[in-house]
């Protein structure tokens, strides 16, 4: 199956614009993107010249002083002062105590609970049920695999799995 952005009747395929990069600075209706792989969000970014439309679900609860652009899915909660960045994907559920930063092309999975003064970098995936706990940073380009209890800080280009995070895998950074 290609992937595809969707609005307002109109999908942009990705081979399509892979295709043709060259020739396709897309420009128009604002965009919501529906990109649940953060390099592939990152690329389309980067030659897109549009505006962004925010979708956030009706049951999510945000306190006026936290700052997001992008989508937040139903149940999600995110409390004071947290900045969430640009091309995120904030899933279902997802918890976010005080004082966050939270960088560009992001995907955080249903259930995925980030406690006080956490920062994450850009292009992060933060699994199903992963649990972070306070002042700890989390490199860019990371993964945390679903249910990981993260009690440290991650440094850039790894997957972390388990209670506690072990990293399992590094990656070359000239492959972001």
């Amino acid at each position: 199956m290609i992937n595809q952005i969707p609005y307002t009747g109109r999908i942009i395929k990705l081979m399509a614009i892979r295709e043709n990069i060259k020739d396709f600075p897309y420009e128009g209706d604002p965009v919501i993107f529906a990109i649940g792989n953060n390099q592939e969000q990152a690329e389309i970014a980067d030659f897109l010249q549009c505006k962004l439309e925010k979708a956030i679900h009706p049951s999510v609860w945000i306190a006026e002083n936290s700052t997001i652009r992008e989508d937040v899915f139903a149940g999600a909660i995110l409390r004071s002062y947290i900045k969430i960045g640009k091309h995120d994907i904030i899933n279902a559920s997802a918890s976010f105590h005080h004082d966050n930063i939270i960088g560009d092309f992001a995907n955080v999975s249903p259930k995925a609970a980030l406690y006080g003064h956490v920062e994450v970098g850009i292009g992060r995936n933060i699994d199903v049920g992963a649990i972070v706990i306070p002042k700890v940073k989390i490199g860019k380009w990371c993964t945390l695999g679903a249910g990981t209890v993260v009690l440290k800080d991650v440094p850039d280009f790894v997957t972390a799995v388990g209670n506690p995070a072990k990293i399992i895998k590094s990656m070359n950074q000239n492959e972001y």
